[in-house]
Formats: structure tokens, sequence, C-alpha cells
């Protein structure tokens, strides 16, 4: 081990990355951090030693990922340096205002969000599902006047009602449309010309995927996200997608009800730390 590198938390070399997957591990449920690894995802990945690292960290667009052994004051206010930073260009840029921390449950915090200036911290829970849809019983959903299309081209060409919440969503875990439908599956719901429901895989990597869906307000309640996440799920198997990841907040009934209905099994619960961004 280089010991001159030890507890400096810099960033690690893609050709390294592999390294940081031991490390990752207690939040081996995040797909996300999977898809960074194996450079699917673009993004920066920071260890406290690059050949052998003990800490590491990630994110990608509002989700931050901290796992490993975080060491003495000095590392603690390195880690809480680089994660403000990146809340600051973030809430520049992008205008987020909102950012998840997920830890390693046996990470060593101390007073560490106290080092992060202009944010509140909220400590909050979410429920992790989990299903190989290989083993799925494919019934026949609800549809409830719904009809079914896969995002495409093709479809991104049409002049649909709610389309650019739909391409909205497409950007927000890729870099682009384009990146979206290079990397990525969707499917929407319809009832006439209006898109009524949502969902897409996200973070494929190998046959995994985490699913990310909504539902618009007025149309809530009728099983369409239902319906919607179930073509999804059909579609990421014909793409040799099987391992489905499902993450809702604890709160979220409806979202842990639909995640049920689907045949999802209920994995863990797990705390999270919500950052806001002071105005």
């Amino acid at each position: 081990m280089n010991r001159d590198c030890e507890g400096m938390l810099d960033e690690l070399p893609m050709k390294s990355y592999h390294r940081a997957a031991e490390v990752f591990r207690p939040l081996t449920h995040h797909a996300a951090i999977g898809s960074i690894l194996n450079g699917l995802t673009d993004s920066k990945v920071f260890a406290d030693n690059p050949d052998e690292p003990r800490c590491v960290l990630t994110w990608t667009k509002s989700r931050i990922f901290l796992s490993g052994e975080l060491g003495d004051e000095d590392e603690q206010r390195r880690a809480a340096e680089i994660i403000g930073n990146k809340v600051k260009l973030d809430s520049i840029n992008r205008g987020a205002k909102h950012f998840i921390v997920y830890v390693d449950p046996e990470i060593r915090l101390l007073d560490f969000f106290e080092l992060l200036e202009s944010v509140n911290v909220h400590l909050n829970t979410r429920n992790y599902y989990e299903l190989d849809a290989r083993t799925r019983e494919w019934g026949e959903p609800l549809r409830d006047g719904l009809r079914l299309e896969v995002i495409d081209r093709q479809f991104l060409d049409g002049s649909y009602g709610n389309l650019d919440q739909v391409k909205e969503e497409m950007r927000s875990e890729r870099s682009s449309v384009e990146d979206f439908l290079e990397k990525s599956v969707g499917v929407c719901g319809l009832i006439g010309d209006e898109i009524v429901a949502w969902c897409m895989s996200e973070y494929n990597h190998g046959s995994r995927y985490a699913i990310g869906i909504a539902t618009v307000e007025k149309h809530r309640q009728r099983g369409l996200a239902t319906a919607t996440a179930d073509a999804l799920m059909r579609r990421c198997l014909d793409h040799g997608f099987s391992r489905v990841g499902w993450h809702c907040w604890q709160r979220n009934e409806p979202s842990n009800r639909t995640a049920h209905k689907l045949g999802l099994k209920f994995v863990e619960s797990y705390p999270v730390y919500v950052l806001e961004v002071e105005n």
C-alpha cells in the first residue's frame, strides 16, 4: 500500500474504479454505483488511496454515495469539502436544491454534516425492493383505456401532452435524451394523446437496472403506474435486463403498494441524509 496517499480522498483514475467496488459493497443495492464503476454513467470517484481504498465517494446528479472507513477529522473535512463543492456547483449550474446522501451504515460520520456550509440536513428513510423478473408470473394488468408506447426516437417526434416532462425525466439520470436512448429503456402510458404515466430503466449494467416512475397527478390511483411498469419490465427482459431494483421513500405509500403489486420483494429500509440548499 502506498502510505503516502492515505487519507487524501482524491479523484480516482477510471482505470482504478474496479478497486472501489469492494468498498462500495455495503451500498450494493444501488445500481447507480455499478453503472458508474463500469463507465456507463459519467461521474467522478474519490478514494483515500488509489491502490487499496478504504473510503470511497461518488455521485450521479443529486444522488451522492459515501462508503468505507471515513478516518480522522482531516479526512472528514476533505469529504465534506468535496460534497459541498459538488452541491454548490449543481445548485448554480442545474438549479438543484435537494440532494440525497446514501451512506454505508457502518461509517463513522462524527459531526460530518456540520462541516457542510449553506445546507440544511434532514434524516429520512427509504425502502428498497428487488426482483428477478425471470421468475415473475405475468398476468394481464389493468389498463383502464391505457395505450402503451415504447420511448424511442419516433415516439419523441410526436406531439403528445406532457412530452416535455418525459424528456426531462429522461435527462434526470442520463446526460442527454440521446444518452438515454442509447443506454436505457422507457415506456409511456397514454390516454388519447396525453401521456399520463411513464416508467424508465435507470443505471442499466449487466442484468441490473433500477426503475424510475411517475403518474400525472389527476390520473393517479387507477393502476396506470402498475400497468406501465409491468410493460417496462417485460421490455427490459427482451434487452437482457432482469434484476429489477425499486427505491422509494418509506412514507410514500402509493409507491410501496405499486412495488408489491408488481411482485417485487421488500429487502430493507435504510437511512439517508437529505441536503437542502439554503436560499
